[in-house]
């Protein structure tokens, strides 16, 4: 499996974009709703970092890692945008933005 399978298939399906989370299949957005790509295995850690790196430059692998459990979302037009997310407690306890 390699993300350009990934992201052929979600532009056969009219995905607006593609989310990479560790433990489930890829998933695609269609019309607004989420749906898994059940032809894909579901992803290790490993897999994940694999198939996000083999996309991203220097500069955003280092955002990727300085970002903890971040989420990379990759949207079939060829642009991606890396986006943390926090936990309710992570939320009340820091200022830090996790959008």
């Amino acid at each position: 499996m390699e993300m350009t399978d990934i992201l052929k298939t979600a532009v056969q399906r009219g995905a607006s974009d593609v989310h990479i989370v560790i433990g489930n299949h890829p998933m695609i957005r269609v019309r607004g709703g989420i749906a898994p790509m059940d032809e894909f295995p579901k992803l290790t850690a490993e897999e994940s970092k694999r198939l996000i790196y083999s996309i991203l430059f220097d500069a955003h692998k280092a955002k990727f890692e300085r970002n903890d459990g971040a989420r990379l979302f990759l949207l079939p037009s060829r642009s991606f945008a890396l986006s943390r997310q926090c936990s309710p407690s992570e939320k009340t306890a820091s200022k830090r933005s996790c959008g």
